[in-house]
């Protein structure tokens, strides 16, 4: 397995795992409690989103991972 291929499976599965946190983000936003939670968390949701997706870099949106 050359470099390429093992940081292209690491990229896809970064890429999975932002879908997932953007899932989870996203059900914490519905069931949030005041409206300001529920927008920031929408919003970091759907940066992941575009991360997930490739568009971030074309937009240039830099993430704000949480641990």
């Amino acid at each position: 397995m050359t470099f390429y291929d093992r940081l292209r499976g690491w990229w896809t599965d970064h890429r999975e795992v932002a879908r997932e946190r953007a899932a989870a983000l996203e059900a914490k936003a519905r069931d949030a409690l005041s409206l300001g939670e529920a927008q920031r968390l929408a919003a970091e949701a759907e940066t992941l989103r575009a991360l997930a997706d490739g568009s971030a870099r074309r937009k240039g949106i830099v993430p704000l991972l949480r641990n």
